[in-house]
């Protein structure tokens, strides 16, 4: 807990050092322009213009006497007339345009200046305005640029009390923009707030939240500090960093020149590791699925806008209305409606996730120098470093970094013993170490969740998940403040459990890449590229760097040629030729994938696995023919040598592939016809993948602007692999084909389609080649309706599973277990009506499957103020259970905060969603009736909203009706919203009546169980103006409040309510409120969970005066007296007490907010309390804000 407080007091002040050491760069790089920082406007200007006729506009405010320069021409080829903004040519320039250079006055002083405007007097004398300049502008500031612009506001509170600890809370934001002197342009978004969240990743663009940066500009140089995106764009060196620092660049200016050169330079603290995840969907399972991290870590937090996410080696686009949505705090991404995920479906993610473990620095350069007009040189160095002795949240003692030494590569296997001994029952889980005998195997230091503390020695222990059958631990239901691990004694050798009772240590990394990259031009149709890059990649520091740092090199040359052949009558035929060669030595480790998405599935090599150092060869041949319309032809050839550093086996593989594609374009027809055959030997296999592919597309025009497409395709995919030397196909062969057919229907403002998908596979068995693996088929219905008043949109897609080879398809997914894999219904609908403007209607309706995630949270204790939650000992045992926390009713007694620990098991559910909104306006109906009712209705106004989520166990049949109660144990999580809303407000104002139901259910699946919340609830107002300055107004609630959870019986309360407020309350225009008010309060609870009743009567009187905006005094004092019959340390008695105690509870309240001058705040504000017996609690907060 210490190292997280002191990592979250950390991150702030790297992030001031980097901004305040480059601000002082910035201001000394920029020179003495930081003096004139109060000046905005720049007037230098620097313009290409076209040389026409013997005079030339420059500009149409008047030029700065001896600042006009011309690129290349002397003074004395022309004549400037300033005050005006031309020249006049002496000796035209033999150029058609010229650079220019100048600076301006505010105004065109050379322009005639009129106290009444002749024009004026012609429309009835009428006098304009004469021209008067600024009071405030100086006569120098015709010569000055201007000033910065600036916002945002700087705050300083504290916060202290007999009941709480001293709080200092401090809030900066601050947003500038302008000029320092005449050319240096500065941006800043200044801020000393850490946001804890980023945002939601379920829309196409994001907006960072927590930027910091300083940027200073001087075209062609930049200076930023703070926050700022880092990307490489090479053939090796390709990356998308996030990160806290410093950045120096400067970009190339078209001079006319043919040479110029670029550079940029960036030094910062990284706040990410870059990971690539692959694994195979799951049938009917949308998500979420959960990421982890380069050694396995399962809680990480994905910085926002880094992945990139490939389904069957397509890139999907992030958004509820595209392809997924991802949630960056928890790792975990879902995929929308749009992509069904099928046991087929190939994911491969690459993002990049927070750095908790160590300091890591970052250092990059790059320049580019262009030496002619057809050759460039660029280069490029990335450096990427860990600081072992700068741990964040993993401090290391010196066994434990003697341990990662010795480990040296193997730092998955970095699995660390970690018990400590502890006392703190409170605080932390302990456990008893104990040595058990089962079935004749002794078993030592296994350790037993002690709840009671009933043992001479309890310890602290840190578990790590390892995966399925791989610990001898496995997670516990328990209502402990924390996760509670039970051991599984082993079975035949074979581990039982999925957690191992030590700390995964993540080892320091250390990497470097420099690439060094040539273009050139042969000749106007031919180009010549070469790269060739260094790398070194240490996965472990603290390792000698034998035996953890490899280094490699790789080369890649690339030759293109674009040219027409000549056609008699005709258009010219465009030929493209591309020769590539890669080399990739054995060692070389790149930053990302620089290789297609699906380059090792195409080779028959694993895609998930670490495959054996090899060097690679990788030689490429295509030729084209492509035209716009008619017939295209494509041929690419490809050879891969991948060749080990052992003598006896040279070659671990080689192949080759052939690829023919064939196009034939029309306006209203397409065709494409392609077939790849690859071959590969190794002396472990053997493969030979097959892949036919055909598209037709045929469109046609209907009647008025419909138009009709349909589209049929099939391909086929086989690859069969033999395994030497028994030669029998291997498991991971595969044979599949897929007929797809679509007709679509195309409108103005309609879209309409239907699509279907058959698919068969082949299982491989053995010596006897492919037998019937499975038949899955699947229908879509898509489209769109837009019209003015209405809006629909459906996605909808059905698919069957016949499985026909149940333990082949078990190793694509565990989930199939039997023959019949069922069905599943997935889709979306979303319909938006508007009548006449007096009603809106919204519906979603939405189906799924996907997986819910066992829900767990930790209490952890903080000062007394800083929290959000207070520990109830309901059964007074002194050790906190997570159903005794509650939220603070009162600021002062939040003493814990709870964090997220969700748990790595996943339940395959079915999910149904509702959400439906209503708004009814009748006033817009413009009646003209003297009916009462009529009237009456028109001075209404209604809101509905209903929303409905449901998730039940199983993977097999849709969820479609959400409405239908579900009562048995498989409904894992329900959250419902109703709110009905009835205002009623004459023309007049003199009185308001308002009615609202709102109901809330939800019901969690926790790793303790059930959990169940459900609110009921009828509100009543109205008010009455009686006397100018006088109002009277009442509310009446009642309603029903039920709290449960399915393993705790006695502590369960559902109690009904009714309270009761009329109000008085007097207004003095907007200087003076006064108001009174008397409350009356009912609760019983169910007497077979206890019978609490709770009568309270409270009086409370309010007082408000305010001075225009400088001054505002406000005070209130509130009487309740409570009586209670029950337990009041009860969870019922909790709830219904809501802070207060039996007997009589005073609470008060001062508050004074002053502006002390223009744009300075101070807000001043005391409470306390008298309740019960219970002493007197005095809280007092000031807040000092200054607002620019």
């Amino acid at each position: 807990m210490n190292s997280s407080v002191r990592v979250c007091v950390a991150l702030p002040s790297n992030r001031w050092v980097f901004v305040w050491w480059g601000c002082l760069l910035g201001w000394g790089w920029m020179g003495q322009a930081a003096a004139q920082q109060h000046l905005l406007w720049n007037n230098q200007r620097v313009k290409r213009l076209a040389v026409v006729g013997d005079t030339l506009r420059i500009d149409s405010l008047s030029i700065l006497p001896g600042t006009l320069r011309i690129a290349g021409i002397a003074d004395s080829c022309y004549l400037p007339h300033e005050l005006e903004g031309y020249l006049v040519w002496k000796r035209k320039p033999p150029a058609d345009s010229v650079w220019v250079s100048y600076r301006v006055f505010h105004e065109a002083l050379g322009a005639p200046i009129f106290f009444h405007k002749p024009d004026a007097w012609k429309q009835g004398f009428a006098l304009n305005h004469p021209y008067t300049p600024e009071a405030e502008q100086a006569a120098s500031e015709g010569l000055s640029p201007g000033r910065l612009q600036y916002n945002g506001s700087l705050g300083r509170s504290i916060s202290f009390g007999n009941a709480q600890s001293v709080i200092l809370r401090s809030a900066l934001n601050l947003q500038v923009s302008g000029y320092l002197g005449d050319s240096i342009q500065v941006q800043a978004a200044v801020s000393d707030q850490q946001l804890p969240v980023q945002p939601a990743g379920n829309t196409v663009t994001l907006q960072d939240l927590d930027e910091v940066y300083v940027r200073f500009i001087r075209r062609p140089y930049q200076l930023q500090v703070g926050d700022f995106d880092l990307m490489g764009q090479t053939y090796f060196m390709r990356f998308y960093k996030r990160l806290q620092g410093i950045e120096i660049s400067k970009e190339r200016v078209d001079t006319g020149q043919s040479s110029g050169w670029t550079f940029r330079v960036a030094g910062a603290v990284s706040r990410g590791i870059q990971a690539r995840n692959v694994f195979q969907g799951q049938e009917g399972n949308q998500g979420p699925y959960p990421l982890h991290g380069n050694q396995g870590e399962t809680q990480i937090t994905v910085l926002a806008g880094t992945e990139k996410v490939y389904l069957d080696g397509q890139l999907l686009q992030r958004g509820e209305d595209r392809d997924y949505v991802i949630d960056y705090n928890t790792g975990q991404i879902s995929f929308t409606p749009r992509r069904l995920i099928t046991k087929d479906s190939r994911i491969q993610v690459e993002f990049e996730y927070a750095n908790q473990h160590y300091v890591n620095a970052q250092w990059y350069a790059e320049g580019s120098w262009q030496a002619t007009p057809r050759l460039q040189l660029d280069m490029h160095v990335y450096s990427n470093t860990d600081n072992k002795r700068a741990p964040l949240l993993q401090p290391l003692d010196a066994s434990q970094q003697l341990f990662l030494r010795r480990i040296g590569s193997q730092v998955d296997q970095a699995f660390y013993p970690d018990a400590v001994p502890d006392t703190s029952l409170t605080q932390h889980v302990l456990y008893r170490r104990i040595d058990t005998l089962v079935n004749g195997i002794r078993y030592d230091s296994v350790f037993l969740y002690s709840p009671d503390g009933a043992a001479d020695t309890l310890y602290n222990v840190s578990f790590s998940y390892a995966g399925p059958g791989k610990g001898d631990y496995v997670l516990g239901n328990t209502l402990a403040n924390g996760r509670v691990y039970t051991w599984v004694a082993p079975v035949n050798g074979q581990h039982q459990g999925d957690y191992v009772a030590a700390v995964l240590l993540v080892a320091p990394r250390s990497q470097q890449l420099v690439t060094l990259h040539v273009r050139t031009e042969c000749s106007s149709h031919s180009t010549v590229e070469g790269e060739w890059a260094w790398s070194r990649l240490n996965v472990n520091t603290f390792a000698p760097p034998s035996a953890a740092a490899q280094q490699g090199m790789a080369a890649h040359l690339s030759f293109r040629d674009q040219r027409s052949l000549a056609r008699t009558g005709g258009k010219p035929i465009p030929l493209n030729t591309q020769v590539n060669y890669d080399f990739v030595s054995h060692g070389f480790q790149a930053l990302q994938p620089f290789r297609e998405v699906e380059f090792n599935r195409a080779w028959s090599l694993p895609l998930d696995s670490v495959l054996a150092p090899a060097d690679e060869h990788l030689l490429s041949f295509s030729t084209s023919i492509s035209r716009s319309k008619g017939l295209g032809l494509q041929y690419v050839w490809q050879g891969y040598w991948r060749l080990g550093q052992s003598s006896a086996q040279k070659v671990q593989l080689q192949g080759n592939s052939h690829q023919l594609t064939l196009r034939y374009l029309q306006p209203d027809f397409h065709a494409t016809s392609q077939a790849t055959l690859t071959r590969v030997s190794s002396p472990f296999f053997t493969s030979t993948l097959w892949k036919p592919q055909i598209v037709f597309s045929k469109s046609w025009q209907g009647s008025g602007t419909t138009q009709w497409e349909l589209t049929t395709g099939w391909n086929q995919e086989k690859n069969a692999m033999y395994l030497q030397p028994v030669d029998t196909l291997s498991p991971g062969s595969y044979d599949f084909q897929i007929t797809r057919l679509d007709l679509s229907r195309t409108s103005q403002d309609n879209r309409v389609g239907i699509g279907a998908t058959y698919r068969l596979d082949h299982a491989p068995h053995g010596y006897t080649g492919f037998g019937m693996g499975s038949i899955s088929k699947t229908i879509r219905l898509y489209g769109d309706m837009n019209h003015p008043t209405h809006q629909l949109q459906w996605n909808v897609a059905y698919r069957s599973l016949q499985v026909r080879d149940s333990q082949f398809l078990f190793h694509q997914d565990s989930s199939l277990t039997g023959h019949d894999a069922g069905t599943q219904l997935i889709g979306q609908l979303v319909d938006h009506i508007t009548v006449g403007g007096w009603m809106d209607h919204h519906l979603l309706y939405g189906l799924a499957g996907g997986q819910q995630q066992q829900l767990a949270f930790t209490y952890v204790p903080v000062p007394a103020g800083q929290g959000q939650y207070v520990w109830v000992d309901y059964n007074h045992d002194g050790i906190p259970q997570v159903n005794e926390f509650q939220p603070a009713v009162f600021t002062d007694q939040g003493n814990y905060v709870r964090i997220y620990t969700p748990a790595n098991t996943f339940i395959p559910t079915r999910q149904a969603q509702w959400d439906e909104q209503l708004s009814i306006d009748p006033s817009k109906w413009r009646l003209q009736s003297s009916s009462f009712l009529l009237r009456l209705l028109t001075h209404m106004h209604l809101e509905s909203h209903l929303n409905i989520s449901l998730q039940r166990a199983g993977s097999k049949g849709p969820l479609v009706n959400p409405f239908k109660q579900q009562t048995d144990s498989t409904l894992l999580q329900r959250q419902s919203l109703m709110s009905h809303s009835i205002f009623l407000q004459p023309p007049s104002g003199v009185w308001i009546a308002d009615y609202t139901f709102q109901a809330i259910a939800n019901r969690n699946f926790m790793i303790y169980g059930q959990e169940s919340h459900i609110t009921r609830q009828h509100i009543s107002h109205a008010r009455w103006l009686f006397l100018p300055g006088y109002e009277v107004s009442i509310t009446w609630e009642t309603g029903r409040m039920l709290d449960s959870i399915d393993r705790v019986t006695d502590q369960r309360y559902d109690y009904r309510f009714m309270a009761l407020t009329p109000m008085l309350q007097y207004m003095s225009g907007s200087a003076f409120r006064a108001s009174l008010a008397y409350g009356y309060n009912h609760k019983q609870n169910r007497q077979e969970w206890g019978g609490e009743t709770y009568t309270g009567q409270s009086v409370t009187g309010t007082c408000t005066w305010s001075q225009l905006s400088a001054t505002r005094l406000e005070c209130s004092l509130s009487f309740n007296h409570v009586e209670f019959s029950g337990n009041a340390q009860s969870p019922a008695g909790f709830s219904m007490l809501q802070g207060l105690l039996p007997g009589t509870n005073w609470l008060w309240h001062l508050g004074l907010i002053r502006r002390l001058a223009g744009n300075l705040e101070i807000n001043l504000g005391y409470d306390g309390r008298k309740t019960g017996y219970a002493r007197i609690v005095h809280t007092g907060t000031a807040t000092l804000r200054a607002v620019f």
